[in-house]
């Protein structure tokens, strides 16, 4: 009988237990929600690591308010690999989340020719990877499974060119650039639209990524302009080139209109002396109006106690995407493609974003000035190449 008790009342707790789990515990259940792993290359460390830490704050910002809303149905974490601004750990890294973690999107570099280098992985294992930061016009055909949320520099340099001869009258310019894929899509974009427009680029000159020295280029350019004249000088190089550029031009006592792209867009640069008076182009800021681009600001600044720096809004951007596109159809390289591709007028921190066939997004640009050791809109107005006005 003390055996039957004894089974009674474990039977009837265990009855219990079952009533309390199933009473009590569904909201526990339903709290544990799947998880998806995104992968992130960037250059946090090496010559593009203020881009890459810039867009890894606006990453984790991204990923700490979407695990915060019930909407989404599944937990988002990243698994960040450094491509040390080097095309081929990036290659490596990207073989890394693909073998190791399986991943089917990623978030990847701003330096182009690390983007290329890991373009042919992509597309062969269908694995999605979006850039907010990468340039290069070769990028336009890099393959299905390349994506950016960042405008070509075959845009840009139009850009430039169009600006320059329009609002500061050049007609003879020269050209110097960084040897390697964003440099020389600048230089070449720039250049064609410059001449056909009946401009005349009389001198180009490239520098080494990562140069200490420019004395000899700058130089060549301070040659020409003495004997035949300059307007200005376009620099289409990278931030470490920024201050040996600026430096050595004014030991040369070359005192020209600089014109920069939007790798001068750097608080240490532009608290530099020899960085007052230049011009440098941006993508178009979210407006005044954008309630997406002023919260993500807000909520920035409350978390690092800064402004954003730059692709910080674009990097942003490109998680919440790769979340709505899983979110919509799910973890699949081939599914994600193509629903970002269809993406119109997405509306982010970064302003509206819509992909083209290629995988490419067109935005607007700002042009700006230091002033006083301060960046200020050289200008209010926003500038596109004029045959898309």
């Amino acid at each position: 009988m003390k055996n039957a008790n004894t089974r009674f009342i474990v039977g009837a707790a265990a009855a219990v237990c079952l009533l309390v789990i199933g009473l009590g515990c569904p909201a526990k259940v339903q709290q544990e929600k799947k998880e998806i792993k995104i992968g992130v290359i960037l250059p946090l460390t090496g010559e593009g690591a203020l881009w890459g830490n810039n867009s890894q704050k606006g990453i984790d910002l991204a990923v700490e308010q979407v695990n915060q809303t019930s909407s989404v149905g599944f937990k988002v974490s990243v698994e960040y690999e450094d491509s040390r601004t080097d095309a081929k750990a990036a290659v490596a890294a990207l073989q890394k989340l693909i073998t190791q973690y399986g991943i089917q999107c990623a978030i990847v570099d701003m330096v182009s020719s690390n983007v290329l280098a890991m373009a042919p992985i992509a597309n062969a294992e269908k694995v999605v990877i979006i850039s907010p930061g990468a340039s290069s016009p070769a990028i336009t055909d890099a393959g299905p499974y390349v994506f950016r949320n960042w405008p070509s520099d075959a845009l840009q340099g139009v850009v430039n060119a169009q600006f320059a001869m329009s609002e500061l009258k050049w007609k003879r310019a020269g050209i110097v650039y960084v040897l390697n894929a964003y440099g020389e899509g600048l230089k070449d974009a720039f250049q064609q639209e410059f001449e056909k427009r009946g401009g005349k680029i009389v001198v180009v000159e490239g520098v080494k990524q990562g140069a200490s020295d420019a004395r000899s280029q700058i130089a060549k350019v301070n040659e020409v302009h003495q004997s035949s004249g300059l307007d200005g000088i376009y620099l289409a190089i990278y931030p470490t080139e920024h201050p040996v550029v600026l430096r050595q031009l004014s030991e040369m006592k070359l005192k020209l209109p600089l014109l920069a792209t939007e790798t001068f867009d750097d608080p240490a640069i532009h608290r530099l002396k020899v960085a007052e008076g230049v011009i440098f182009s941006v993508p178009a800021p979210a407006g005044p109006s954008s309630k997406v681009a002023s919260n993500f600001r807000k909520a920035f600044k409350e978390k690092y106690g800064k402004e954003p720096g730059l692709t910080a809004d674009a990097a942003y951007d490109a998680l919440n995407m790769l979340v709505m596109c899983i979110k919509e159809v799910g973890n699949s390289g081939p599914k994600i493609r193509k629903y970002l591709g269809g993406v119109k007028d997405y509306d982010g921190a970064a302003g509206l974003t819509t992909f083209d066939k290629n995988g490419d997004c067109i935005k607007p640009f700002a042009l700006k000035t230091v002033k006083d050791g301060k960046v200020v809109n050289f200008t209010d107005r926003f500038f596109v190449p004029k045959e898309q006005q």
